[in-house]
C-alpha cells in the first residue's frame, strides 16, 4: 500500500513486510506462521514498548523443550483440522460457481501452452495458440486436438 505512490522506494518497506507476514493469522490455519514454527508469537514493537514482560517460571531445559514440542504438535494438529475444514468450504464455494463443460468433436478451440521460452518475457507472451480442432475426447477434461489447417 505504501509503494503505490512512491514505487521507487519499495525496498525501504521490506523490514515491515518481513515482520508483518509471519505475525499475521492465516485465514486457513487460523494461526500465525510464527506460532506454527516457533511455538509462540513474536513481540510486536508496540507491545515491547507499552507492555511489561510476563514473568515466566524458571524450569529446566528438558521440561521447556518438552512443553514447546507438545505445544507445537498441538498447534499443528489444530491447523490440520482447520485446513481440512477450510478446504471443504473452499471446494463447496468453488463448485457452486462451476459447471461441467464439454467440447464436441470438430469444435474449434484454443490450445493453452504456458511454456516459457528462453530469452522471452513470459508476461508479454501469449500462452494460447490455435485455433485447433477437437479430434477425440480422451477423458472428461482431456481432449486430443490438431491445429486447424484452414486457419494456418
Amino acid at each position: 500500500m505504501h509503494c503505490e505512490k512512491e514505487q521507487n522506494k519499495w525496498d525501504e518497506y521490506l523490514p515491515q513486510v518481513m515482520m508483518a507476514y509471519p505475525s499475521s493469522v492465516h485465514s486457513s490455519t487460523h494461526f500465525t506462521p510464527n506460532i506454527m514454527v516457533f511455538g509462540r508469537n513474536i513481540t510486536m514493537p508496540l507491545e515491547a514498548v507499552t507492555c511489561c514482560p510476563t514473568k515466566e517460571t524458571e524450569s529446566d531445559t528438558h521440561e521447556y523443550i518438552s512443553d514447546l514440542q507438545a505445544k507445537i504438535h498441538s498447534v499443528h494438529e489444530l491447523a490440520r483440522q482447520n485446513l481440512k475444514t477450510s478446504a471443504e468450504h473452499q471446494k463447496r464455494y468453488y463448485d457452486i460457481k462451476t459447471s461441467k463443460k464439454s467440447l464436441d468433436i470438430g469444435q474449434l478451440v484454443w490450445l493453452y501452452e504456458p511454456l516459457q521460452k528462453k530469452g522471452v518475457c513470459k508476461k508479454l507472451s501469449c500462452p494460447w495458440s490455435g485455433p485447433c480442432i477437437v479430434l477425440e475426447k480422451i477423458y472428461d477434461t482431456t481432449y486430443r486436438v490438431s491445429f486447424a489447417k484452414s486457419f494456418l
